[in-house]
């Protein structure tokens, strides 16, 4: 027996190795048991029949699943499911289970698929397999089933197969014909040159060109917000100039004839009753919904201020257990999600025509208060110049403006132009035709009967140009021509992080998700709804390419901790959530390494977390006697240090491909019910993997934003940043991290050697197990103010993931 048992494990095949897509349709199921029958109940017509849906179970882990057949022993769905296969794959499991809504559902019946039915690129078609039937509850079998069947269809499309850029499970399709740029930060400072093949990257300038943009339209101009302040001042040099602010722009252009309509996120938690200062409140995140409502509501500017009633949690397919957390997503649902697009369409002159081109600008950047920065994320120096009406900090509070620090701000935006362009606008009008008040619907702009305009075909760029798709995160509830839930931008980011070759890099202001893969998680007592699957793409990537001995790197860039107090319930179970995400990642990575070697290899050799932080080494100013500051404001005048907040929604794949947007990486923005989202990807035509020789990755644009950017965070150019993927790169990038860091928590306040990015304080051993660097983050000791963060009570699950 055992010598048997010891051959069949020598024989069997190690599981396989996947990275691709299982299109599984689900035909019918024939004789299922009957366990809702009763013995209570003696008119057979009468009897309650199984309520039948199919689990798809990937490594005992729960995938999708089908829809629910009601009071049916030979149900038919008919539904084609969509099976992501990353990694191992030790067991594909399909589960028939009985939706009772009385009791937990109960298991029916179940098959195990042999590999060749997911790995074959082959259809194999409507293929009937048996099933091994549950047990009644007594625990004999039900003997009247033993004929149950189950028929389904199933191809594995694999990643590697991927031909080109354009994503193609998508509702917009990649446009050619495109032109694109690209904005570090609101305002453009210099910085070292970065040469591309086409001479030096030349960066814009977003603010300054969005004003410009704002100032020559003549048709139309249509902006989504998150938030926008009427008294934001775009333009802001030279300074000692009285600047027009965005409220006073808009209100002129709406006066000149231009059709203005301005869509912004109703905060649920803000109210205006207009009965003075005590009966309005700026709400929980103060957006200033109700004060923008207000300055345009005499004027010919239509704006609406649209709550956010995303359908949040879904059962059938996050699957909680967690009653607490789904009653508070119920009761709260427009407070805990947010319309968090940011774009700006209008109308500009058109070359070589006397008729006018459409543009947009989508990104992460919000017209709104503190968001004007540059590359030196200054903390004192502007206090009295360009930031002056514009103090920003919301993460130390009561600051007095006058002392700083300010709150330095990073952040990520682009502009479009060409028939991408005309999708931004037409997401913007699906939004407004759904959520602005009735009376209101018909007020937008006929960009096709609008002579004035270039047409659909004739409006793209026919020199230097780009292949741009859209790509939305939104569902039924906040737009039309939507059929349930939209999640383009996950989809976005796993297609490309499969085609990718070579390095990803990522700044995002979150990174958290793939919970299924943590250390915590438990389906029945501890599923936490953060299920969207970056975190675990980005590392199985990682370990395909140990296991065939290649190079590749991921660099991701993160604020040191989430704006707001580090120490709050929501922050500290965001940092929590965080670490778990990065837990998984380098406990795989050093699992592979384990397997696979090279043996003098780091996790931190193939994965790299920093965050950016700004220090001073002025002596603080003088306060005078009567002035009373906080004891944290005193400490950090000491101190002379801040993180610098990183709120960038990008990331960049081989030099060749680009996705910025407003979405972050965790479930609010990927889900598709709940925050909506829109990202652009954007390739230059010219610059690709296919058009370099010998593997080289491309020198175009998206190589010179990306080394601009690291020119920023690491105060140089190097010659090594040519080549993100090779262990030379990233160890000086290592290095170069670390000593900012001992910098930054130093005794003395110094500037950090190498502009601002430090090692995210995290500590990470060879068997990639995570410990934090410090306890608490600098200056934070005081209030606990954990790295690691700590778990937050189940009700905030849904607002913190």
């Amino acid at each position: 027996f055992f010598s048997s048992r010891l051959l069949s494990s020598m024989t069997q095949p190690p599981p396989p190795f996947l990275c691709g897509t299982l299109a599984l349709t689900i035909h019918a199921a024939c004789d299922l048991p009957n366990l809702d029958e009763s013995c209570f109940v003696p008119c057979e017509c009468l009897q309650d029949r199984t309520d039948s849906y199919i689990r798809v179970m990937i490594n005992d882990r729960k995938g999708p699943r089908t829809a629910t057949v009601q009071n049916d022993l030979n149900p038919q769905w008919e539904e084609r499911l969509i099976v992501e296969l990353v990694g191992e794959i030790q067991s594909l499991e399909l589960q028939i289970k009985d939706d009772n809504m009385v009791s937990a559902a109960g298991f029916v019946a179940s098959v195990t698929l042999p590999p060749e039915l997911y790995t074959s690129s082959e259809k194999v078609d409507k293929i009937w397999l048996p099933l091994a039937l549950s047990k009644w509850p007594n625990g004999k079998k039900d003997k009247k089933r033993d004929t149950a069947k189950l028929c389904i269809s199933t191809r594995y499309i694999n990643a590697a197969d991927a031909v080109g850029t354009a994503c193609p499970y998508t509702p917009y399709p990649q446009r050619s014909g495109c032109a694109v740029s690209l904005f570090a930060d609101a305002h453009d400072s210099p910085l070292p040159d970065v040469d591309i093949d086409a001479g030096t990257y030349m960066p814009g300038d977003l603010w300054n060109e969005v004003y410009a943009s704002l100032c020559v339209a003549q048709r139309f101009i249509y902006i989504t917000g998150w938030s926008v302040w009427t008294g934001l001042k775009l333009n802001r040099l030279p300074e000692g100039v009285e600047h027009e602010t965005l409220g006073e722009l808009l209100k002129r252009k709406a006066d000149e004839g231009v059709h203005v309509c301005v869509m912004v996120w109703n905060d649920a938690t803000s109210y205006d009753f207009g009965l003075g200062r005590w009966s309005k409140s700026d709400g929980l995140m103060g957006v200033r919904d109700e004060e923008t409502k207000e300055y345009f509501k005499d004027s010919k500017v239509v704006c609406e201020a649209v709550p956010c009633n995303s359908q949040g949690f879904r059962t059938n397919v996050d699957g909680t257990t967690s009653y607490t957390a789904r009653l508070a997503g119920k009761l709260g649902k427009s407070a805990n999600f947010t319309h968090h697009q940011k774009t700006i369409m209008c109308d500009e002159e058109a070359p070589r025509s006397d008729r006018r081109k459409v543009v947009a600008y989508v990104g992460g950047i919000d017209l709104c208060g503190g968001r004007y920065d540059d590359h030196t994320h200054p903390l004192f120096d502007t206090l009295g110049g360009v930031h002056k009406g514009d103090f920003y900090q919301c993460c130390i509070p009561g600051v007095d403006e006058a002392y700083g620090p300010r709150e330095p701000w990073h952040d990520l935006h682009s502009k479009v132009e060409g028939p991408v362009a005309r999708d931004v606008v037409h997401n913007f009008e699906t939004r407004w035709k759904r959520q602005a008040d009735s009376d209101r619907r018909d007020m937008l702009h006929n960009l096709a009967g609008d002579d004035a305009l270039l047409s659909e075909a004739e409006d793209v760029v026919t020199e230097n140009t780009w292949s741009v798709q859209m790509f939305r995160s939104i569902d039924i509830n906040s737009a039309i021509q939507v059929l349930d839930v939209e999640k383009g931008c996950e989809t976005a980011y796993i297609y490309q992080i499969r085609r990718a070759q070579k390095f990803i890099y990522v700044e995002n202001q979150y990174f958290l998700g793939s919970s299924t893969h943590w250390a915590i998680f438990d389906d029945k007592k501890n599923n936490i709804p953060c299920k969207h699957r970056i975190p675990y793409e980005l590392v199985m990537k990682i370990v395909s390419k140990i296991r065939l001995g290649e190079r590749f790197t991921v660099y991701v860039t993160v604020p040191m901790y989430s704006e707001g107090e580090a120490q709050s319930a929501v922050l500290q179970g965001i940092l929590y959530w965080q670490s778990q995400t990065v837990g998984m990642m380098y406990r795989l990575i050093a699992d592979a390494l384990k397997r696979f070697g090279p043996a003098d290899a780091h996790p931190t050799d193939y994965l790299v977390f920093g965050c950016p932080g700004q220090r001073c080494d002025q002596e603080p100013p003088k306060i005078p006697d009567d002035v009373q500051l906080s004891d944290k404001q005193k400490l950090l005048l000491r101190t002379r240090r801040h993180q610098i907040y990183v709120h960038s929604k990008m990331a960049i794949f081989d030099d060749e491909y680009v996705l910025i947007g407003s979405a972050n990486i965790n479930q609010r923005s990927m889900d598709g019910a709940r925050d909506t989202e829109i990202a652009v990807g954007c390739v230059e035509d010219a610059y690709t993997m296919a058009t370099t020789k010998g593997g080289a990755l491309p020198r175009g644009h998206v190589s010179g934003y990306r080394r601009r950017l690291w020119a920023e965070h690491l105060g140089c150019t190097d010659p090594r940043f040519d080549a993100p993927h090779t262990l030379e790169c990233v160890r000086h990038y290592k290095k170069l991290m670390a000593e900012n860091w001992e910098a930054f928590v130093g005794d003395t306040p110094c500037r950090l050697p190498h502009g601002h990015l430090m090692t995210y304080p995290y500590t990470v051993a060879a068997d990639g197990i995570i410990t934090p660097t410090v306890e608490c983050f600098p200056d934070l000791e005081d209030v606990k103010a954990y790295v690691m963060g700590t778990r937050c009570p189940g009700a905030l699950d849904l607002m913190t993931t």
